[in-house]
């Protein structure tokens, strides 16, 4: 008999939520059923350019602006196990 750990799919629409979207400032990035995972995001512009990265473990992060101009950006978070989140981010 083997012993084989399953693999929890975390990043996925239903236990990634991301508020407010749209906003105006500072968001919160949630992440359901982390359980002490490590992860790393990434904000690109329109043209695929990274204009913001960050790490952080746990349910919830704040995304802070900084000088980010009005636009819709991609968020894309990546978990230590390799999983990738894609979605988008409307700042105004």
């Amino acid at each position: 008999i083997t012993n084989s750990a399953v693999n929890e799919v975390v990043l996925n629409s239903t236990n990634v939520s991301l508020y407010p979207n749209p906003s105006t400032a500072n968001f919160v990035l949630a992440i359901h059923e982390a359980k002490g995972r490590r992860f790393s995001g990434e904000i690109h512009d329109i043209t695929g350019r990274t204009v913001q990265q960050f790490k952080f473990s746990g349910q919830e992060y704040r995304v802070e602006r900084k000088n980010l101009p009005n636009g819709i950006y991609s968020l894309k978070i990546t978990s230590d196990e390799n999983e990738i989140f894609v979605t988008k981010i409307i700042l105004y």
